[in-house]
């Protein structure tokens, strides 16, 4: 809606309904199905939006014990929050009292503003990422005075990290004095919405307030930790290792992959102290396995890798080349052959290029890395098959750097299945199934993405187990908080499908 001149005192509160019962729980992954029964607590009109490229045009509200959860949808076409010509704000009265907080336009009592492309007084680094705004220090978990905070320790959270029409926000609830994270919500809580572009605000969603119906209880971090793969599965782990942390902090790569036990490995990230032989070497001596292990590793500064015992070379996917108009250049992408119970997996480990957003140059650079790594797995398959080696399915992994638009995904998968079809993206989400966020970093200004996948041929493989693997679940306690890296590792346990004996007899 159009900035309201009305004076503050005057706007009336718009309750939000409580959800459907129908609805399945709500998910931070980027997904809607959770939301499509539940009306929405305030909708705007479109094309109110005072001549900008962001126009606001509804929200949904819901809640579990744990988290107070929010869809903000936008008009017009897929835009990615983070990398913005305008700030797109959502507006948190999180005790429910006009008298705490500032006022922003129309909404009195702002305890807390989450800004997407933020800029203005203590924005580091204007127009990118996002920024959490404490206003009221006294209502969130661990804070102690007013200030502009990075995401991560805070605890709030969005998703999907591509560029989308619509942004879902998980703001956890803190529990009686609990002093780790969340928000101390009231009996009810306000929320709004903002495009701010040059200091004025262009679109507003009329403020609603949310009535809690239930206590709130902080979650409870699980580790999980999957089993160990059973007999007839293959176990793929892959893992960006974060510049190099391998070599640099092997100890807790160590323990996480030892306790994982994977069949074969996906590697991105690695330095240039990560030739064939070195990294054989790190796993024989820290994951020894009956006849060593055999590596592909291509790349400068940062490498990619394929480990296996069982690995045959893949020349087609030894060194993927994309055209330039005056040459070519290297794609970080290494592939070779798996042998998994009498028959062949192409198994390829890619690191796409960072940065961006939709419709920019590192996002058509990403488009054409896809191509050119989907023709040589054509390739690779195709040499397999003249060798009498035939490829019975593919396993792709890595780091997408999926901070543009999803279709780089979908051209990365498409026709590359056996049956002609996309390879499958395996779901793969949190130990305690709330999230498929991949990546993080406390200090980051962007908020905690999906930036890994692991893809697989579902003609002939079928999943029997996932899961973005928490690395808290194998590490002494007292370890550090985020992990070995800010990436996090993505496992899946595949088998055979019966259809693929039977093509075989």
């Amino acid at each position: 809606m159009p900035v309201s001149l009305l004076p503050i005192l005057c706007v009336l509160p718009v309750f939000a309904a409580p959800p459907s019962t129908d609805a399945p729980p709500p998910r931070l992954d980027g997904l809607d199905e959770e939301w499509r029964s539940i009306a929405p607590a305030v909708t705007d009109p479109t094309g109110d939006h005072g001549g900008g490229v962001l126009d606001l045009r509804s929200m949904q509200l819901r809640e579990t014990p744990d988290a107070l959860w929010v869809r903000l949808e936008i008009a017009g076409t897929p835009v990615n929050v983070q990398s913005l010509a305008e700030s797109l704000e959502l507006l948190i009265d999180i005790d429910g009292d006009a008298a705490t907080g500032d006022a922003r336009d129309s909404m009195a009592g702002v305890d807390l503003a989450i800004r997407f492309s933020p800029r203005g007084r203590g924005i580091s680094r204007e127009g990118r990422g996002s920024a959490v705004e404490i206003v009221e220090p006294a209502l969130v978990a661990g804070q102690d005075r007013p200030r502009i905070a990075t995401p991560f320790p805070t605890g709030v959270g969005s998703a999907p990290t591509t560029a989308s029409r619509w942004l879902e926000f998980r703001l956890p609830r803190a529990a009686g004095d609990d002093p780790l994270a969340g928000l101390r919500f009231g009996e009810t809580a306000r929320l709004g919405a903002r495009v701010v572009a040059d200091g004025e605000t262009r679109d507003e969603l009329t403020p609603t307030t949310w009535r809690f119906a239930s206590e709130a209880s902080s979650a409870t971090r699980l580790a999980r930790a999957l089993p160990l793969a059973a007999a007839g599965t293959m176990r793929v782990v892959s893992w960006n290792v974060e510049r190099g942390g391998l070599f640099n902090d092997p100890e807790p790569f160590e323990t996480v992959l030892e306790g994982l036990r994977p069949s074969a490995i996906l590697l991105q990230e690695l330095d240039g102290r990560a030739t064939p032989e070195a990294l054989a070497n790190w796993l024989d001596t820290r994951l020894p396995t009956e006849g060593g292990w055999k590596v592909a590793v291509i790349g400068g500064d940062l490498r990619v890798a394929v480990a296996s015992p069982r690995l045959a070379p893949a020349p087609a996917l030894a060194s993927v080349e994309r055209p330039l108009p005056d040459g070519t250049r290297t794609v970080r992408a290494i592939g070779a052959i798996h042998e998994f119970n009498g028959r062949q997996v192409l198994l390829v480990s890619v690191h796409l290029k960072c940065c961006g957003s939709i419709g920019s140059r590192e996002d058509r650079i990403r488009e054409a890395e896809v191509q050119a790594i989907r023709e040589a797995v054509r390739l690779a398959m195709a040499e397999a098959a003249r060798e009498g080696r035939r490829i019975d399915g593919v396993v792709m992994g890595g780091d997408f750097n999926l901070v543009g638009g999803v279709g780089v995904l979908d051209e990365a998968a498409r026709g590359l299945d056996l049956d002609g079809t996309p390879l499958t993206v395996a779901p793969l989400y949190a130990p305690d199934g709330g999230t498929n966020l991949t990546w993080r970093d406390a200090r980051s200004e962007f908020m905690p993405g999906r930036l890994d996948f692991l893809l697989f041929s579902d003609a002939r493989l079928e999943m029997v187990d996932g899961l973005v693997v928490d690395p808290a679940a194998f590490l002494p306690s007292g370890a550090a908080a985020d992990g070995p890296s800010d990436h996090l590792p993505l496992v899946v346990d595949l088998r055979w499908k019966a259809v693929a004996d039977a093509r075989r007899r």
